[in-house]
């Protein structure tokens, strides 16, 4: 007999590793970045929000920093490109793509995996 909590583990595990397509930002070759983002945890969500209590512009680059990987689940920012985020990037990309990140899908769109 299957416990509940079988249930939440069952519908999070259906959730997979997304790839983010960010046109703006593309390296020597002209190729765009490629973001991968794991499902978000309710513990990492947590910090997210916590950043966002104190200053919700800057939550913004914490959610690049934390949620950003590249392919093979580096991450593409770390504290030191916090200023950068902040002072030296267009303001909606990086609005856009952290929200991206931190988006999650549907209950459907993860049933369909």
């Amino acid at each position: 007999m299957s416990k509940s909590i079988d249930f939440v583990k069952d519908h999070f595990n259906k959730y997979e590793t997304r790839k983010i397509i960010v046109p703006e930002w593309k390296d020597d070759d002209n190729k765009p970045l490629e973001i991968f983002v794991e499902p978000i945890t309710l513990e990492l969500k947590k910090k997210i929000l916590a950043k966002t209590k104190i200053d919700e512009v800057e939550a913004l680059a914490y959610a690049l920093i934390w949620l950003a990987k590249d392919k093979d689940g580096n991450n593409h920012f770390t504290l030191e490109d916090k200023f950068v985020l902040m002072k030296k990037a267009d303001p909606d990309v990086v609005a856009r793509v952290a929200g991206d990140c931190m988006t999650i899908p549907t209950y459907e769109e993860a049933k369909k995996k």
